[in-house]
């Protein structure tokens, strides 16, 4: 992903991310969710995003299972 996002696109996340999303567990994707915070904390200065992490990484996770069940694939897209 670029470091501005002076411009609009898509990612697609590749198929074993996809998967490893929708299979993880609970405990799994808090950790997940964790790690990812403390890593946003770290490079923003103590700036903690004001979005809810754990939320957000649950929401992707249903999406990634929505996407391995009916066969499509998880796709981002930025403005």
């Amino acid at each position: 992903m670029p470091e501005t996002h002076d411009r609009s696109g898509v990612f697609a996340l590749p198929p074993r991310l996809t998967r490893s999303l929708a299979d993880a567990s609970p405990e799994e994707l808090e950790a997940l969710a964790a790690r990812w915070a403390e890593r946003l904390r770290s490079e923003d200065g103590g700036e903690m995003t004001k979005d809810d992490v754990p939320a957000l990484v649950r929401a992707v996770a249903q999406l990634a299972e929505t996407a391995v069940t009916t066969g499509g694939n998880l796709c981002c897209f930025f403005y």
